[in-house]
Order: C-alpha cells, then sequence, then structure tokens
C-alpha cells in the first residue's frame, strides 16, 4: 500500500506504479482528490472517496456515481466499497471442505 498527501505526490505515484484499487480522501486540505480520480477514470483504476463532511453534495457530475465512504468508517464498510468499485460485490463462493485421498 502507498500514501500520498498531496495531489502531485499521487499523480507522480502513479506514472510509476498502477494500483488495483484506490481509497481518496476528498478534502487534502487547501485541495481536493478530484485531480488523482480524473488521472485514475483515464486510465480504468476504480477508487472510492472518503469524506467526512457531507462534501459528496459538491461532487463534480462525473463523480456522483462514485463509491463514497463517511469518515468515520470501518473496515468492512471500506472493504465492502472497495469490493464494490471493483465490481467484486459478490461474497466469494464458500469454500469446499478439503476430502483426504484413500491411501
Amino acid at each position: 500500500m502507498d500514501v500520498a498527501s498531496s495531489v502531485q505526490a499521487a499523480l507522480r505515484m502513479l506514472e510509476h506504479a498502477v494500483p488495483q484499487v484506490a481509497l481518496l480522501d476528498v478534502n487534502l486540505g487547501r485541495e481536493s482528490s478530484f485531480p488523482v480520480a480524473d488521472a485514475l477514470l483515464a486510465r480504468g483504476i476504480p477508487f472510492v472517496f472518503a469524506t467526512g463532511y457531507g462534501e459528496a453534495d459538491a461532487f463534480p457530475d462525473r463523480f456522483r456515481s462514485s463509491e463514497v465512504i463517511s469518515k468515520p468508517y470501518t473496515m468492512a464498510e471500506m472493504r465492502t466499497a472497495l469490493q464494490r468499485s471493483m465490481g467484486q460485490s459478490r461474497p466469494p463462493p464458500p469454500s469446499t471442505p478439503r476430502t483426504e485421498e484413500p491411501a
């Protein structure tokens, strides 16, 4: 897992590595993560927005249907949102019991 504390740092990271999925904090102080989301969208990389200020109402139209979780969120909420963003909202199939081979 990589962490970027600014839009520029995140965009630089995307030049060198392609994540499977990203979790984006909407409010990065004086900037928002929307430019990073645009870059991810252009590359076909799924992402989830995290917000603590009800900012989803002010999202640009192109992100209105994006996955959003509200702070504070649980690990389960984060995992579910990330899986949904990746198109894996179905639970994994039950594991099949192991059978022992005859001796």
